[in-house]
């Protein structure tokens, strides 16, 4: 594939590698299926094979490659976007604090006029048919600074980890935002290597606020009714935490 590639070159690529899957990675968990009905394995002796994990592993890892390579052609950047450091602020967060990542990037977008900031949770930012691992990865690539939501959903994903890594790898800047039962003073490391906020009480969400406004060149136009955000903040995170005990039973 040389130059830019169409989007022909693009699908007959896919259709390729999952083709290759069916016939690394389909085939054999067919015939590991028959055998362990045949020799009568039990489940939970076949589930600690972690077959099926490895399986679905390949291919996400192959894709997100794929995926990958393909933006990096179609978006490369001119050296000067590339190197000025003037991007927005990319939100890391678990899957189940979407309401509570949508409600940041509200905030910090109305209280820093002109700050794009990257949410997963939010279609205008990954549209639904999007290729969403090479989205991601772009965000990323584009981001001055990362501010995580440090919740005990958040700790526990491990895209997220992937996310605060590759911002700890390029030197840029990472904000863990605590929420709930987690404080900064109990990250594990090597969060606990930076410097974080409890963001849901004022003063300290005022902190993140001027963090991202050095990093991203914006000022602050105002930081008012933090108090009223930082309440909104701790009742989402009690809601969802209610939700996750529910649901374990």
């Amino acid at each position: 594939m040389s130059g830019t590639p169409s989007r022909q070159e693009v699908e007959t690529l896919c259709q390729q590698i999952d083709e290759l899957w069916i016939y690394y990675c389909r085939e054999p968990e067919t015939q590991f299926e028959a055998i362990c009905q045949r020799d009568g394995v039990a489940d939970e002796l076949k589930n600690a094979t972690h077959f099926y994990d490895r399986s679905t592993a390949i291919r996400l890892r192959i894709r997100s490659e794929v995926d990958q390579y393909i933006y990096a052609i179609r978006k490369r950047p001119a050296p000067d976007v590339a190197e000025s450091g003037n991007g927005g602020v990319f939100l890391s967060h678990a899957a189940s604090d979407e309401r509570i990542a949508l409600l940041l990037k509200a905030a910090i977008e109305r209280r820093l006029p002109g700050v794009e900031v990257f949410c997963s949770s939010d279609p205008a930012d990954l549209p639904p048919d999007s290729r969403w691992a090479a989205e991601i990865q772009e965000a990323l690539r584009a981001s001055s600074m990362l501010m995580f939501i440090a919740s005990e959903r958040g700790l526990q994903r491990p895209w997220v980890w992937f996310e605060c890594g590759t911002f700890w790898f390029t030197g840029k800047r990472i904000l863990p935002a605590c929420l709930g039962n987690v404080r900064k003073h109990t990250l594990p490391p090597p969060l606990s290597e930076l410097q974080a906020v409890n963001a849901d009480v004022p003063i300290e969400l005022n902190t993140a606020l001027s963090v991202i406004a050095s990093a991203t060149g914006i000022p602050i136009s105002g930081a008012s009714r933090l108090e009223e955000l930082c309440e909104q903040l701790k009742q989402l995170d009690r809601d969802v935490a209610a939700v996750a005990i529910s649901a374990s039973g």
